[in-house]
């Protein structure tokens, strides 16, 4: 999953071999992902969620203040 925003680029990948995922922002930043993890890309604030769907995560992403 991968989203754009302005300038900077937020992509989620699924790890099959351990079912976790990871967040990379702008192609280096690289972080494990957290179940509601907030980032800050550049001077928008924005939080990556994890939901359920049919018994499969789904990341969504935030962007603002909710």
């Amino acid at each position: 999953m991968s989203w754009t925003v302005g300038p900077h680029r937020v992509d989620v990948e699924h790890d099959r071999a351990d079912g976790r995922a990871r967040v990379r922002i702008d192609y280096r930043d690289d972080f494990w992902l957290t179940p509601d993890m907030r980032l800050k890309l550049g001077k928008t604030d924005a939080r990556v969620r994890l939901s359920s769907v049919h018994g499969l995560i789904w990341p969504e992403l935030w962007i603002g203040d909710e």
